[in-house]
């Protein structure tokens, strides 16, 4: 599994604070790369798309 460590939230970018938030993640946490890639597609770019219109 690809697990990467959250490091600064607050130096992160905003889709992946949000990614964090949703998931209850917080500083010092493990996340999966292939959660965030499905995250990112399924509720941001949907949503962020989505209000563009």
């Amino acid at each position: 599994m690809n697990k990467f460590k959250i490091g600064s939230l607050k130096d992160s970018i905003k889709p992946f604070q949000m990614f964090c938030k949703d998931k209850g993640l917080k500083e010092g946490d493990f996340y999966n790369v292939a959660d965030y890639t499905y995250w990112l597609t399924e509720k941001y770019y949907k949503d962020e798309l989505d209000c563009g219109r």
